[in-house]
């Protein structure tokens, strides 16, 4: 699973419809109230499969809802998707 959705970098450049997803290594990272999650930008599906040239990265947090059957990754990325920044992603 990966979100795609344009990447601005520190110039202001718009690179389109990216591949955004959690990283492998340190995609998630938390304790027994929170978790903080990673996801790296790729230019394209090939790139993000080979964890390869990542553009940015974007850090943000989310409770774990252990009430839900959700894995704590597709937690991730439907709390990531309420955010304004990535509100208009789409699933990959």
């Amino acid at each position: 699973m990966a979100l795609q959705k344009d990447y601005i970098n520190e110039l202001g450049q718009t690179i389109a419809d990216c591949y955004w997803k959690i990283g492998v290594d340190d995609g998630i990272v938390g304790g027994k109230y929170e978790f903080t999650g990673k996801l790296y930008c790729y230019a394209n599906k090939t790139d993000a499969d080979a964890n390869q040239n990542e553009l940015g990265v974007y850090e943000f947090g989310f409770v774990l809802d252990m009430g839900r059957l959700a894995n704590v990754i597709e937690q991730a990325y439907e709390e990531v998707k309420t955010y304004e920044d990535f509100g208009e992603a789409q699933d990959v």
